[in-house]
């Protein structure tokens, strides 16, 4: 059964999450567009380059916090 658009967003965001794509700095690349942007709570911005060297960085501490998920769920605009 093929995953609407909602559920595929859902479900790479899921994929996102995960230690071992965290950990895939190829798989990362094809994931996030190049005009990526996050804003965090905090207010801090970052882009795709710097998740990159964020992401990396935690990888190679070796012992990179696991991510819950938690009552993911999103709707159409």
């Amino acid at each position: 059964m093929p995953l609407d658009d909602l559920d595929a967003v859902l479900a790479l965001e899921r994929e996102l999450q995960s230690a071992g794509t965290r950990a895939d700095p190829t798989r990362l690349r094809e994931l996030l567009a190049e005009s990526f942007v996050e804003v965090g709570a905090s207010g801090r911005r970052w882009d795709k380059a710097a998740i990159l060297d964020l992401l990396d960085a935690e990888s190679a501490s070796g012992d990179p916090d696991p991510i819950e998920v938690i009552d993911l769920h999103g709707r159409h605009l």
